[in-house]
């Protein structure tokens, strides 16, 4: 009895280990890369950003902070400050394109 039981920890502890370690492969690098944020201010308070900001992702998007509490205002209404975001990518893109391509 005792190795039947034995057997069986030694099972559970392997299925443990095993599942253990599928929680750990690497994730789709694109999948876990962030757009990337595209303003030099807060977009909660229009403060500058300093190296120290707060900055986390949101639904596959690099927010920056001035500081943690801007967090609570933009977790209220993300979608009106992912607007002006989307609206700073757009811009962006559009100065981008404005821009003579370099000569090689």
């Amino acid at each position: 009895m005792k190795t039947l039981r034995s057997a069986l920890l030694l099972a559970l502890v392997g299925v443990a280990a095993t599942l253990s370690a599928a929680d750990k492969k690497p994730t789709d690098p694109k999948a876990a890369k962030a757009k990337p944020y595209p303003l030099k201010i807060c977009v909660v308070t229009d403060d500058e950003l300093k190296k120290d900001a707060f900055t986390y992702v949101f639904q596959g998007r690099e927010i920056k902070l001035c500081c943690d509490e801007c967090k609570k205002d933009f977790e209220k209404e993300p979608a009106k400050y992912v607007k002006i975001l989307e609206e700073a990518e757009k811009k962006q893109a559009a100065d981008k394109a404005k821009q003579p391509k370099k000569k090689q």
